[in-house]
């Protein structure tokens, strides 16, 4: 859960606060401190395809900032290392690297319970439920165990 006090205060008209992070030193996200004009001309350029708002980015350079961010979320790298790599693109001032800084060191690395045995095996029955009901699996034509453990 994101910590209130770095939250956005735009209150939209339905009574709900906007989730995103403040700008450094504001109140406010990054889209609601720009006018209803700002706004519109940033929509404009981004376009649209199909409806969808396009992104002013190429798939590689989206893949690699997930990748990043992937890594800093399974412990792979710290936020400061990510930051490291982002600033420069990213950050136009000192402010706004020491809040990508903050931002960052808030993410907590993704703890996952080891799978137990039991795990394993309903991991394998739904596997072999899968192919048995897409057909490409013959239930009759394999060992005993394993048509046991697909019942």
């Amino acid at each position: 859960m994101r910590p209130a006090e770095k939250l956005c205060t735009h209150v939209y008209e339905d009574g709900r606060t906007c989730q995103a992070y403040r700008l450094h030193g504001r109140d406010v996200c990054l889209t609601h401190s720009r006018t209803a004009e700002e706004r519109s001309e940033a929509a404009r350029r981004a376009g649209s395809a199909k409806g969808r708002a396009r992104l002013p980015f190429d798939y590689e350079t989206v893949s690699w900032f997930v990748g990043l961010l992937v890594s800093l979320i399974n412990g792979s790298r710290s936020g400061r290392d990510i930051v490291e790599y982002i600033a420069p693109v990213c950050a136009a001032s000192p402010g706004q690297r020491a809040e990508l800084e903050e931002l960052l060191s808030d993410v907590a690395k993704f703890e996952r319970a080891a799978p137990t045995k039991a795990d394993h095996l309903d991991s394998l029955r739904r596997y072999l439920r899968h192919g048995i009901e897409h057909g490409y699996v013959n239930i009759e034509e394999q060992h005993l165990d394993v048509q046991a453990l697909a019942r």
